[in-house]
C-alpha cells in the first residue's frame, strides 16, 4: 500500500499536470506553434518532440499504481493512527502477535453438503482464538453490541469458529477488536458470548439450510407475489 501521490509534493515539480490548459500553457513556454485546437495525446506528443524527458502527471499516477495499492492521504492517515493505537496498546499489540493475518480456510458443511468458505482476519492457533478488527464511529461496549447486531457480526463470528472446527482446528472464542476511525482511535476488546454465538449459529444455519435449498430446487424466492397496503412508517407519524 502507499499513498496517492501528491502534485504539490517537490520530487514532482517538473511534473506536468495533463489539463487541456495546463498542457496548452507548457507549449507556450516551450515556443511551441499550433497548439491551440489540438487534443491532450497530441499535446502531450507535441512537447515530447520539443522536450522528450518530460514527465506527466497520468504517467505518475499509472507507475505508483502499478507498484501498490493507492491509499487516499485521509485513509493513509487513518491506517497509520489504527496502528500506531493498536501497537501501543498492551492487550491488543499482545493479541496480534504469534498469530497469521488473513488466513483463508474451506470446508464442506456436513449437513448440506455445501462448500464452505472464509477469511480470518487474525488467527491464534496457539489459543484457538480467531480475532477480528473492526473499525467502528463508538467503540463504547453499548455501542459495540448495536453495531454487531445490526450489522451480522455474530453470524460472522459462528461461521469462522465452526469452518475451524470442520477442519479439525482449535476454535476456542471468538474476539473483536473495535477501533474508533477518529483520534485518539480508542480501542475496546470484546469476546463474544456463547450466548451471541449460538444466534449467530442458528441465523447461519436458518440461511445455509435456505441457500442449499434454492440450489437444488432452482427456485429463488423473492418479495410477495400479491399487492399489499404500504403504510406510513412510526417516525413519520410521529412527525
Amino acid at each position: 500500500y502507499i499513498e496517492a501521490p501528491n502534485p504539490l509534493d517537490p520530487q514532482y515539480a517538473g511534473v506536468i499536470p495533463v489539463a487541456d490548459v495546463k498542457l496548452k500553457e507548457h507549449c507556450k513556454a516551450l515556443g511551441i506553434t499550433g497548439y491551440s485546437k489540438l487534443k491532450k495525446d497530441d499535446l502531450k506528443q507535441a512537447i515530447l518532440e520539443v522536450a522528450p524527458d518530460t514527465r506527466f502527471w497520468d504517467e505518475v499516477v499509472a507507475e505508483v499504481e502499478a507498484a501498490a495499492t493507492v491509499l487516499s492521504e485521509n485513509d493513509m492517515d487513518l491506517c497509520r493512527g489504527v496502528m500506531a493505537s493498536v501497537q501501543n496498546h498492551d492487550k491488543a499489540s499482545k493479541a496480534f502477535s504469534k498469530g497469521v493475518a488473513e488466513r483463508s480456510i474451506y470446508w464442506e458443511d456436513a449437513e448440506t453438503g455445501l462448500l464452505c468458505r472464509g477469511r480470518m482476519d487474525y488467527y491464534r492457533e496457539d489459543l484457538g482464538i480467531i480475532f477480528d478488527l473492526k473499525s467502528c464511529l463508538d467503540a463504547r461496549y453499548s455501542k459495540f453490541q448495536k453495531d454487531i447486531l445490526n450489522y451480522h457480526y455474530h453470524q460472522k463470528a459462528s461461521w469462522y469458529l465452526d469452518g475451524c472446527r470442520a477442519l479439525g482446528l482449535p476454535a476456542n472464542g471468538f474476539a473483536w477488536l473495535a477501533i474508533e476511525k477518529e483520534q485518539p482511535y480508542a480501542i475496546g476488546l470484546y469476546m463474544a458470548s456463547d450466548e451471541m454465538l449460538q444466534l449467530g449459529r442458528s441465523e447461519m444455519r436458518l440461511m445455509l439450510n435456505q441457500f442449499a435449498e434454492c440450489q437444488n430446487s432452482g427456485i429463488w424466492p423473492g418479495y410477495p407475489d400479491e399487492f399489499c397496503t404500504i403504510e406510513l412508517p412510526e417516525w413519520a407519524r410521529a412527525a
